[in-house]
């Protein structure tokens, strides 16, 4: 579970795998985020959203998505103004505050997006597979993979976000540079 603040509201993101789109499901949702909704699927992610003003609950969502499963913890959302950024799965969602509607998402990984953080005037994301930029706007400006996954089970600082440059370790333990433009680069 992690909370985030901004002035006004206060938001809570769970994991929430007891739930289901049907009538009997424990728990229930003013709206559910659903990307592929003419596939057949069963969920691996499902990400609740609550939304406070003066600890009142005011909207609800649900995102789910079916690829790569991730779990809620640092690295899973963050606050842009009146803007919720949230990755789901190999998804990122730019949903408005309080209503939790959809202004963009964009799929980042082709298996999932572990974590996303904010940079100037876009965020980065670190996948499975690729470590992409996206605009403000939800468009992908960049992405660059590796030889391997960007997952190193020694290395609890695999993706590290610099000044002038991103490093990640890959699976194999080699190590990469990428400038903000996403071009790799060799560090004196």
């Amino acid at each position: 579970m992690i909370h985030l603040k901004n002035l006004i509201f206060s938001i809570q993101i769970v994991d929430d795998s007891s739930f289901n789109l049907s009538i009997d499901s424990p728990s229930t949702y003013d709206k559910v985020i659903q990307m592929d909704e003419d596939q057949e699927y069963s969920s691996t992610s499902q990400h609740a959203i609550k939304v406070f003003k003066d600890e009142k609950l005011i909207q609800s969502a649900i995102i789910l998505a079916s690829n790569g499963k991730t779990g809620v913890y640092n690295g899973t959302a963050l606050l842009n103004n009146m803007d919720l950024i949230i990755r789901c799965s190999n998804k990122v969602f730019n949903l408005a505050l309080p209503e939790l509607t959809i202004n963009w998402f964009a799929t980042v990984d082709p298996i999932t997006c572990f974590s996303v953080f904010s940079y100037n005037d876009s965020y980065i994301t670190h996948g499975e597979l690729s470590i992409s930029r996206i605009s403000k706007y939800g468009k992908i400006m960049w992405s660059f993979s590796g030889e391997d996954i960007f997952l190193n089970l020694e290395n609890e600082y695999n993706f590290q976000l610099h000044e002038n440059h991103i490093s990640i370790i890959d699976f194999g333990d080699r190590s990469y540079n990428i400038d903000y433009d996403g071009n790799e680069i060799v560090l004196n």
